[in-house]
């Protein structure tokens, strides 16, 4: 007896074939699909349960008292803000005092308007400014001597002076600020997480001159130091009386 296969034509045979075989890619196409579906729902439940946990802990961190250690690493560090404001103080004075010396010089020498303003012209003859900066258009610049000295002359210790009278301020702001975290990290039930926000404002807020302090007394790499010269944080808290501009 002859066999199915020997009875079937050779054309409906690979007919045969050629639809089993697409059935067969589509099975294994189906099967492939059903899998990545799976690890997709997989990495979806991997990542929901990750971020959910990460949505906690950031959570409970807020809330986390902060300890005793931490407070105290904290005060360290206000410690040194508060030692690099006034040394940038101490320094911001004494160059406010000599630029002032230098622009009272010039002024005692300067050309005095009716009005009482003391006035320099430039190099050129051109123009002419007050002690403020303002220029004087109603005024001959000739009328000015030429052994008075000139505007170019005057205008960077002026300039100057501004820019010092700047820094004292943001200096004297600055510690304003820090004096606030102080006090509120030495409140009863301070979290990590303020903690950490307190740190990261002053950082962010640090002037240029106190940071730069800051960077110059970070120790430098065990192997490049001698181990007999450790360096050391002063915890200096006192406010400069410094005078007024």
């Amino acid at each position: 007896m002859r066999s199915l296969m020997e009875n079937m034509p050779v054309h409906s045979f690979r007919h045969e074939f050629a639809r089993h075989a697409r059935w067969r890619r589509e099975e294994d196409r189906r099967a492939v699909h059903r899998n990545n579906e799976r690890e997709e729902k997989e990495r979806v439940r991997e990542r929901d349960r990750t971020e959910g946990q990460d949505a906690f802990m950031d959570f409970a961190f807020g809330f986390v008292i902060a300890t005793d250690e931490q407070i105290a690493a904290f005060t360290v560090k206000l410690d040194a803000y508060d030692t690099a404001t006034i040394d940038a103080l101490m320094e911001n004075e004494q160059r406010l005092a000599e630029v002032q010396a230098e622009l009272d010089a010039l002024l005692a020498k300067a050309y005095v308007l009716p009005d009482g303003r003391r006035v320099f012209k430039t190099e050129d003859g051109t123009r002419v400014f007050d002690e403020n900066g303002v220029e004087v258009k109603d005024f001959d610049p000739e009328l000015i001597e030429e052994w008075r000295p000139h505007w170019d002359e005057y205008q960077n210790p002026f300039e100057a002076k501004g820019d010092l009278v700047k820094e004292r301020e943001e200096l004297i702001e600055f510690q304003n600020l820090t004096d606030e975290a102080r006090a509120e990290a030495g409140e009863d039930g301070i979290t990590q997480e303020r903690l950490a926000e307190l740190e990261e404002i002053l950082a962010r807020n640090a002037p240029e001159t106190v940071q730069r302090r800051l960077d110059h007394e970070k120790p430098v790499p065990e192997s490049d130091s001698d181990p007999d010269q450790q360096p050391t944080v002063t915890g200096i808290t006192a406010k400069l009386d410094m005078p007024s501009i």
